[in-house]
């Protein structure tokens, strides 16, 4: 019965510590929502297409872009 009881404990525990990550976890996306790390302009993902389609000076590219972000 020991045996038992203490995988019971156990459990609880768990359960109490994933409640309170699950917590975390939604007031941390609530504050992402209002004030988002990185503005939506740099959220963009390249596809296969636009990483073959780049010029071979992409690295200028790329200087050009972090310079136009900046400003």
């Amino acid at each position: 019965m020991s045996d038992f009881r203490e995988m019971m404990i156990d459990i609880t525990k768990l359960q109490s510590d994933n409640a309170k990550a699950q917590a975390k976890h939604n007031k941390l996306q609530e504050s992402l929502q209002e004030n988002p790390i990185y503005p939506k302009e740099l959220d963009r993902h390249d596809s296969d297409a636009e990483e073959l389609s780049r010029p071979l000076d992409w690295q200028e590219q790329q200087a050009r872009d972090i310079e136009e972000i900046e400003k």
